[in-house]
């Protein structure tokens, strides 16, 4: 009963210190005179993709847009203009002013907005190819506050290709393969003949490394046998210092009782008091290469957007997913591509080979490249 007491006295308190008026606390006054534009540092144009389908609604997406407080923003005005017929470029700017809601949160920047625009008839009539986005590159509000921004200084935002056609999405997997007997050490291509990854060595390093031999015991043997010496390579090498390489007395084969013996990694003792009198080298190569992928493609299509971030191993599976765009037979010119009937994909870089000479050489390269599994069933 006490509780109920209790509880009903807390609730009277409240409700007795409670006004009609009680809110949030204005930052600034309902008259407060806010003018001109804002700025923006980012924009893209249907998520960054490479074409847009002529007809299709557009998408504008903009982020960290400052409008001096998140109250502000009055209105998002745009501006097109043309260059040669065919390129339209689409000028944002962000109107400043007194919207009469002053109590709201205020970040630096506004969140993201994202608008969409019907393409209109008189971008057909201009047979607009190509979108572009800019924005005013510094805060207007305040003329005399110099952003040091490099980005608020970038009026160029984003750009889009119009073209008339449609996308088809792929998912390829290629098998790996190489003709050399190591993969690991020598990359080569795969078996497929309209995809493919390709490896260039791009450079060699040779490093020299010194070590002396190290005398290294058994000193528990599983089973009787007569011992060898075997030298244990290190697995990896300090240039900063002579290496110790160890010379372990391992077991020979048992032929009488037809069995091996062995010697468990936890019981052999290195004995650092008898090591050899010479110091020798040990050369050691590493292998810079760099890794492209190519796909046989429809005549004047192109890679529009994608994931080639897959890891590329030798004995593996490689998988891309990846948008390709085929133009209608209104189309009159292709690309951009380098090659008119292949896509080629530089993996270690993450963009396209829009270079022909150079994509000539790579496609040259593979199509003449061995495949590891057809030699092995010749030689059978």
């Amino acid at each position: 009963m006490n509780r109920w007491i209790l509880a009903l006295l807390a609730s009277l308190l409240i409700l007795a210190c409670a006004e009609s008026d009680d809110g949030p606390i204005r930052i600034y006054p309902n008259d407060f005179a806010v003018g001109g534009y804002g700025y923006m540092l980012y924009a893209e144009l249907d998520s960054g993709y490479r074409f847009h389908i002529q007809g299709d609604t557009l998408a504008l997406a903009m982020d960290s847009m400052w409008t001096f407080g998140n109250c502000f923003l009055k209105d998002i005005e745009l501006y097109g203009s043309y260059s040669n017929d065919t390129i339209l470029t689409i000028t944002v700017k962000l109107l400043l002013g007194n919207t009469g809601t002053t109590d709201c949160p205020q970040p630096i920047f506004r969140p993201d907005t994202v608008l969409y625009l019907a393409f209109n008839e008189e971008w057909k009539q201009k047979g607009v190819r190509e979108i572009r986005v800019e924005g005013n590159a510094h805060n207007e509000f305040y003329p005399e506050d110099i952003d040091t921004a490099a980005t608020a200084y970038a009026t160029f935002k984003d750009s889009i290709l119009v073209r008339q056609g449609s996308f088809r999405a792929e998912s390829i997997s290629v098998y790996l393969d190489s003709s050399f007997a190591d993969p690991y050490t020598y990359p080569r291509r795969t078996s497929s003949d309209t995809a493919g990854v390709l490896f260039i060595t791009d450079s060699l390093d040779i490093d020299t490394f010194l070590y002396r031999f190290m005398e290294s015991n058994c000193v528990e043997i599983h089973d009787s046998c007569e011992t060898v010496p075997d030298t244990a390579w290190r697995s990896s090498w300090s240039a900063q210092d002579t290496n110790l390489v160890p010379i372990r007395a391992v077991c020979a084969e048992d032929t009488a009782a037809d069995s091996l013996v062995y010697c468990l990694t936890a019981n052999w003792k290195n004995d650092s008091t008898s090591l050899s009198d010479s110091v020798y080298e040990y050369l050691d190569t590493t292998w810079y290469y760099s890794k492209f992928f190519m796909e046989q493609i429809p005549k004047c299509a192109s890679v529009d957007h994608g994931d080639f971030t897959g890891s590329a191993l030798h004995g593996r599976y490689f998988t891309t997913q990846h948008i390709l765009f085929i133009p209608s037979f209104e189309e009159s010119s292709c690309g951009p591509a380098a090659l008119s009937n292949w896509a080629i994909y530089n993996l270690s870089a993450q963009k396209e080979v829009l270079d022909s000479a150079l994509a000539d050489t790579l496609l040259s390269a593979w199509k003449k490249a061995s495949v590891g599994a057809s030699e092995e069933e010749d030689v059978e």
